[in-house]
């Protein structure tokens, strides 16, 4: 078993390109797989796609992969129950499905997994319906695998507010000056320094710290809602 082999769902995501980078210098093999791979929103990813998985072998898995849309409640009933059940497919379901695919197909157990929620995964917001209940999902689905896999290492990672091309675009200056200022360093985080942490765990898993989801906020929501 190639124990530095790793393989990313949603690889073209920001937050993941300095693990993507760095990998390399540490002697890990890196493979990417992103929407034109395997479209997730459309379930089973492929015979294609799972051969290009399964010879290559990982040891490790990172699910990068999400789906973050504004979504009015008061619009067509029909349409936030769709946008709903397409946010849990990709955010959630998917995840799910490459987990128990890899731990079926591989001749060896994964030896860690890691995915990254959200603040979300914690938290509610208006407009943010089909999110927020994606990512309470996949964590739920993060503590239930780490029941059902006791040899492998299940980490989530909830990520606040970082420096990405979706941060800039869906951001305003007023809305990020505001933000800033309940971060205790007044700045948001760079991609680097989420990527170190899920690197530092895939070059020293430990089985017995596992199921849980480490918080990367810049301390943004140590002070719970008190100023």
């Amino acid at each position: 078993m190639n124990c530095k082999r790793i393989m990313i769902i949603g690889s073209t995501s920001d937050l993941v390109q300095p693990l993507i980078q760095r990998g390399p210098t540490h002697g890990l093999e890196v493979l990417g797989l992103n929407r034109s791979d395997w479209d997730l929103s459309k379930g089973d990813p492929g015979i294609e796609a799972v051969d290009r998985m399964i010879r290559f072998g990982p040891s490790h898995l990172v699910f990068a992969a999400g789906r973050n849309t504004l979504t009015d409640v008061n619009s067509d009933l029909s349409t936030v129950v769709a946008e709903i059940e397409d946010h849990i497919s990709i955010n959630c379901l998917a995840f799910i499905r490459v987990t128990l695919l890899l731990m079926k197909e591989l001749t060896h157990p994964l030896i860690s997994i890691h995915a990254i929620s959200s603040l979300y995964g914690l938290y509610g917001r208006r407009a943010r319906i089909p999110y927020s209940v994606s990512k309470h999902a996949l964590e739920g689905a993060i503590k239930c695998l780490a029941l059902e896999f006791p040899q492998t290492q299940v980490l989530g990672y909830r990520p606040g507010f970082f420096e990405t091309r979706l941060t800039q675009q869906n951001i305003s200056a007023v809305a990020r000056k505001a933000l800033e200022a309940r971060v205790p360093l007044h700045r948001f985080g760079q991609a680097e320094e989420l990527s170190s942490v899920i690197l530092a765990n895939i070059l020293h898993p430990n089985p017995y710290y596992t199921g849980h989801c480490i918080t990367v906020d810049g301390g943004m929501t140590s002070g719970g809602f008190f100023e």
